[in-house]
């Protein structure tokens, strides 16, 4: 009797999920990869996620935003907020003002107890270390660049009462009417230190030798961005302040030698929501308008990710977010029916619907939903075919896995690509971590399943027999 020929599934567990549903026909990705993580060894078990404080989840809230400040983050609710300190000790505050409801928050943090919130409908901001304001409208998007204050959509920038106070400082009609109408595509910055913020949230703080003096210093200004639309968000980058709209990508850096910025488009295209952009200095990851998972980096290079599949559902939804985990450039991306993990290797999915994080001594803190399919680990390959659309036969499956016995398998079988696959049942794994199988076809498919999410896998490998020993793959010659 022949030697059986093994075929090595490592490639697509090492990879995950498919970045382009139409071309799975093969065994270097996966189809289904739910409740683990991609790592350069395998699947693995996914992050504990571990809630800071009790509270109800209604996607995208409560949102963890971490602060530079005597406090470790804020926690930031629908209409309410509070603060978690060093030992992740919560702490609600009141908020002077009453805070609207509105899309995922923004913050921008100057450090020292100085920051602003933004969700699109109102900004809440701290007025003094024990005052917290509200004020509806002004800017619906905000980031610190240079120890400037960025925002982004003017539409309700000017109130009514600054531009009272502001006319009475100006008499000239042109001027007037040259600086208080704000546009959806603009974007206003700061002085450096952003003392002049206050002279547009509350205009009675505005005298006239203070308006004038931030005015003569040239250091705040307004550009109106090369595309249509809205300012959907703005998010600092070592380069300078990326501005993501409805319609186009634009980069606002430094003018050397002078304190002012200048703008360049870097994408006709723009992105899903304002929840769907998070990153660092150094990289962004976001999904642009049209479904595609997209990464952004200091050097202004895009890399395109794609996983349109699985990013479909998120494109008309208001609430979606990306959270970053910075400890180990993990995203996760959700919103209250969907979630999935992208690491640094690849992208699978979570019934774990994170509305945000923070990594804190050696825990990951956040909240979340938790979905239908909680606490089981599942996985489905592509299909596997010979490249000599040849008979083979399936004799065993063997994983390699610290919990094998916890894991069941399923292999599906055709000898045509255009009927539907015939399932062998699930079958326990030994303790050697083998199910054995006797099944004929010249297309497989392989599914593992278990109810525990505490699941590693770092190898599936198929015996067989047949004609014709190559692969699609070219993992067995």
């Amino acid at each position: 009797m022949s030697v059986p020929e093994l075929l090595s599934l490592k490639k697509a567990l090492t990879t995950g999920l498919s970045r382009n549903r139409e071309s799975i026909r093969h065994v270097d990705a996966l189809v289904e990869a739910n409740n683990c993580k991609v790592t350069p060894f395998g699947l693995s078990t996914r992050e504990p996620v571990e809630f800071p404080t009790v509270a109800v989840v209604n996607h995208p809230f409560p949102q963890i935003l971490p602060v530079s400040s005597e406090n470790k983050a804020i926690v930031a609710g629908r209409t309410t907020m509070g603060f978690l300190d060093d030992n992740m000790v919560f702490t609600s505050h009141t908020i002077t003002g009453s805070a609207l409801e509105g899309g995922p928050w923004h913050i921008a943090d100057l450090g020292k107890d100085r920051w602003y919130l933004f969700n699109g409908t109102c900004v809440v901001y701290s007025a003094s270390p024990n005052a917290i304001r509200s004020t509806e409208g002004w800017a619906k998007t905000g980031c610190v660049f240079g120890g400037r204050l960025f925002c982004g959509d003017l539409t309700t920038f000017y109130s009514d009462n600054w531009k009272t106070k502001y006319n009475s400082f100006i008499t000239e009609p042109s001027v007037r009417d040259g600086i208080v109408t704000g546009k959806q595509n603009e974007v206003w910055w700061s002085t450096v230190g952003a003392d002049d913020a206050i002279f547009y949230l509350d205009p009675t703080q505005m005298s006239k030798v203070d308006f004038f003096d931030t005015m003569m210093r040239s250091e705040a200004g307004t550009m109106v961005m090369p595309f249509s639309g809205k300012v959907l968000a703005v998010k600092a980058m070592s380069s300078g302040v990326i501005v993501y709209g409805e319609n186009g990508i634009c980069v606002l850096s430094p003018i050397q030698g002078a304190p002012t910025f200048g703008v360049r488009k870097i994408a006709d295209f723009g992105i899903a929501g304002r929840g769907l952009i998070a990153g660092t200095n150094n990289k962004h990851v976001f999904l642009s308008a049209d479904g595609t998972l997209m990464s952004l980096f200091s050097n202004l290079e895009f890399e395109v990710l794609d996983f349109k599949s699985e990013m479909a559902p998120f494109i008309d939804s208001p609430d979606a977010t990306i959270s970053l985990d910075v400890s180990n450039d993990t995203y996760y991306i959700s919103d209250l029916h969907y979630s999935f993990i992208l690491t640094t290797e690849g992208m699978t999915s979570t019934s774990q619907r994170l509305t945000s994080c923070l990594h804190d001594k050696g825990k990951l803190y956040g909240y979340y939903e938790e979905g239908d399919e909680e606490g089981s680990f599942r996985l489905k390959t592509g299909d596997i075919f010979s490249e000599s659309r040849q008979q083979k036969t399936v004799e065993s499956v063997a994983i390699v896995s610290e919990v094998a016995r916890e894991l069941s398998v399923n292999v599906g079988f055709r000898t045509e690509s255009t009927a539907a696959f015939l399932w062998s049942g699930y079958k326990q794994l030994d303790a050697q971590g083998v199910a054995e199988f006797l099944v004929s076809g010249t297309e497989f498919v392989v599914k593992v399943k278990a109810d525990t999410s505490e699941v590693s896998v770092e190898d599936i490998i198929l015996s067989f027999r047949g004609k014709g020993k190559r692969f699609f793959s070219g993992y067995c010659e």
